[in-house]
């Protein structure tokens, strides 16, 4: 189901293109059909050309005709010969600017044939099944091949692909068994999946990379979890490591310059890309449901993001380079974990759902560029509090739907337009601005709270209206700015005191102190010293202490000991 419609799609997207040259299709009545008998022709919306509707002949050799009437023919409508199982050899005119969608489809007899470098465009499975081909020609000038449109092709062997070429389509030459010279053209744009699938010359590879054309990856058989890609490589091709289980880590080198849709699509364990600034776009959802993939650094030569390129995969920041002009529709859509999100100048347009359902995403900041906001693009971020608008930016319905916790949206410029459904279900938003009468209307309509930017006079362009502190802060800047850094100085002069008064001051202090304690002590020391010793005025002291140091058996230091000679008798 899903190669159908994205078959649907390139088909018409090819046909829009080949309209705007060739004439666009219209209804088929009797009025703009001609029926000359063998070929049934309608006429073209510019009412000058005509495209083959329907052949109903026999013959085994056909030639389109270049005109019929007065109309050029210069289209084959879709399927106008699927089906002919008796046509051997085909001639187009040199009018033919385009062969539709299954023109040939199913012509198992169709063994040779010759397309003009006047057709521009070969559409989807236009030749598939053409079991019997086995000449085929393509001169230069052809812009467009599209998808499957040679599928089957069993008996092509060898082709030469002018340099014209700009785009195969998915599996244009799958299945075409005996090619073993496809010569894809250097010059191209685009080669899709699976083109050379089952070919002869694809069964003949062998190594893990397989690369066509000009530095073309177009497989990748295998088995490492961190990969270097050679420096031969140029492109990575479409799908080349889709639903890869094993990788988890690889280095793109300086050569790469494109990334084609759907490269990593599903690699579950894909941690870590290396990109340098050489890669000048990524393809539609390339790192579609990268669920491991947290951090991806986009080099600054970045100009094209496709849809869903990140889509469902679990990024946690991004840097978009100012060298993107557009996020195209998904990009981020789903990324549960992304947080913070950070647009260079430069980029013009933010498509639907680019960031719908980032249920982690807190705070945008947007550039100077920034003109336009496509429906539900920030819908569904519940953690969404604030966003700032430097640009006269455009919003359309649903923008901001269903952000319930978004506080402010800051205007420091008057925008070009917003719908009334904008910001809906955002029931706690205030809306600041320059005193807008236009956003003062816009938000007393959609009861919303507004208040003013009272400093926007005087305001940098290239300022920040929020601070980093902690990712959610409310506070405005320019005047606060100045109380904010004052504030800062003073908690530095703060801690420098505290800090000069604990690493010198209170160690001088204690010193100071220990110091005179010691004084103290040895002033009581020195006084008690001097009481104990015994004087003239106190004759019973001495014996008091002796008696005091026998009964404590502790040795008295301040007697001298009792003399046990006999007293001298007296004289006669």
């Amino acid at each position: 189901m899903k190669n159908i419609i994205s078959k649907m799609i390139a088909a018409a997207s090819a046909l829009a293109l080949a309209g705007a040259a060739v004439g666009s299709p219209v209804e088929v009545n009797a009025k703009n059909t001609i029926d000359n008998g063998d070929f049934i022709y309608r006429v073209l919306e510019d009412g000058k050309t005509a495209e083959v509707l329907k052949y109903n002949g026999q013959s085994l050799y056909v030639s389109i005709p270049a005109s019929v009437k007065d109309y050029d023919v210069v289209s084959v409508g879709a399927a106008a010969f699927r089906g002919n199982s008796e046509l051997k050899e085909l001639e187009i005119a040199d009018s033919i600017k385009e062969i539709r969608s299954c023109a040939f489809e199913g012509c198992t007899s169709l063994r040779k044939m010759n397309i003009p470098g006047t057709v521009e465009y070969i559409g989807d499975s236009a030749f598939s099944g053409c079991t019997a081909l086995s000449e085929l020609t393509i001169d230069d000038g052809i812009k467009t091949i599209g998808e499957y449109a040679f599928s089957g092709c069993t008996s092509i062997a060898s082709i030469d692909l002018p340099n014209s070429i700009d785009v195969i389509g998915d599996c244009a030459f799958l299945n075409c068994t005996a090619l073993s010279e496809p010569n894809i053209p250097l010059a191209l744009q685009y080669l899709g999946a699976g083109v050379l699938e089952n070919t002869k010359w694809m069964n003949s590879q062998n190594g893990e990379f397989v690369i066509a054309g000009d530095g073309i990856l177009i497989r990748y058989t295998g088995k490492s979890a961190v990969k270097n890609i050679p420096d031969t490589v140029k492109v990575i091709g479409s799908k080349v490591f889709e639903n890869n289980e094993e990788l988890r880590e690889i280095l793109l080198p300086p050569t790469i310059r494109k990334i084609e849709k759907s490269a990593f699509q599903n690699c579950q364990a894909l941690e870590t890309v290396y990109m340098s600034d050489s890669v000048l776009s990524i393809g539609e959802r390339a790192f579609y449901g990268c669920k491991a993939l947290k951090n991806a650094e986009l080099g600054k030569g970045i100009r094209k993001i496709e849809r869903e390129v990140f889509s469902c995969s679990g990024i946690e920041a991004i840097k978009i380079p100012g060298n993107v002009t557009t996020l195209e529709a998904g990009s981020f859509r789903n990324c549960e974990k992304l947080k913070k999100v950070e647009i260079a100048d430069g980029l013009k347009k933010i498509c639907e759902f680019s960031f719908g359902g980032c249920k982690e995403l807190r705070k945008v900041i947007f550039p100077l560029s920034l003109k336009e906001i496509e429906k539900n693009a920030f819908s569904d971020c519940y953690s969404l509090t604030m966003i700032e608008f430097n640009s006269d930016t455009e919003l359309h319905n649903s923008s901001f739907s269903e952000c319930p916790n978004l506080l402010s949206a800051a205007f420091y410029k008057n925008p070009t337009k917003i719908e009334d459904n904008s910001f809906n279900q955002c029931p706690n938003l205030t809306i600041y601005s320059d005193n807008n009468l236009y956003l003062e209307q816009y938000a007393k309509r959609n009861g919303k709270e507004n208040d003013t930017i009272r400093n926007l006079p005087g305001f940098n362009e290239n300022g920040k209206l929020y601070t980093e502190e902690n990712e959610v802060d409310t506070s405005f800047s320019g005047g606060y700015t100045f109380i904010i850094v004052l504030i800062v100085i003073v908690d530095i002069s703060v801690v420098a005191i505290i800090s000069a008064y604990v690493m010198i001051v209170e160690p001088r202090r204690r010193k100071l102190r220990r110091a005179r304690i010691k004084a103290e002590r040895e002033k009581q020391a020195e006084e008690k010293n001097k009481t104990d010793k015994p004087t003239a005025q106190d004759p019973h002291k001495r014996k008091i202490r002796s008696a005091s140091a026998e009964k404590k058996n502790v040795p008295e230091h301040n007697t001298r000991p009792v003399s046990k000679r006999p007293p001298k008798k007296p004289q006669q």
